[in-house]
């Protein structure tokens, strides 16, 4: 799971149909996956200890005759392995909590972020392709609709663009502002 979320957001990071938002979510999970990542690496080496112990207990146990001595340490090194599988296993069960609520943060955003849509200019229209461009660049989260002759919806507001020294602008009250600064 852990190798699958950091593929998905290192992909939704380089694509372009991928919000701003989705990017820095993104961006945020694979910051909070990297401690996790050597927390999972320690789980591991873990692991293995307990599971080599638990060998030479096997090999001890398989003897066929011991003395009292000999039992009485393999019963405390059977008491010992189980304390370590129990918090071995209170470490998994932790990492599993935190890792299902990192993908479940990743998820949400995924589904309640919807992917960027880009504004297809229509051709011809330089102030239209100048729009267009801005908004493929930068993202615009309000829904932008061409009227026509530099008017423009700009969600419930109609505005009114077109392009001064090469530059796009927007009129707002009694002059202009620049796309950048609108």
């Amino acid at each position: 799971i852990l190798e699958e979320l950091k593929k998905n957001c290192k992909a939704d990071i380089a694509s372009d149909a991928s919000s701003p938002e989705l990017k820095q979510v993104c961006s945020e999970v694979l910051e909070e996956l990297d401690p996790l990542e050597e927390n999972m690496d320690n789980l591991k080496q873990r692991m293995t200890l307990v599971g080599n112990e638990i060998d030479t207990y096997l090999e001890k146990s398989a003897k066929t005759e011991m003395t009292i001595e000999e039992i009485f340490e393999l019963l405390y090194a059977n008491v010992e392995i189980k304390k370590k599988l129990k918090l071995l296993l209170a470490s998994v069960d932790e990492f599993s909590k935190t890792l299902g609520e990192i993908r479940k943060k990743y998820l949400k955003k995924k589904t309640e972020i919807p992917a960027k849509k880009d504004y297809k200019a229509a051709k011809g229209d330089a102030v239209d392709e100048m729009l267009g461009s801005w908004i493929n660049t930068h993202g615009c989260e309000i829904e932008i609709k061409r009227l026509g002759g530099g008017f423009y919806m700009f969600g419930e507001k109609k505005i009114y663009a077109k392009i001064i020294n090469g530059k796009l602008i927007i009129r707002v009250g009694g002059g202009f502002l620049s796309i950048d600064e609108f």
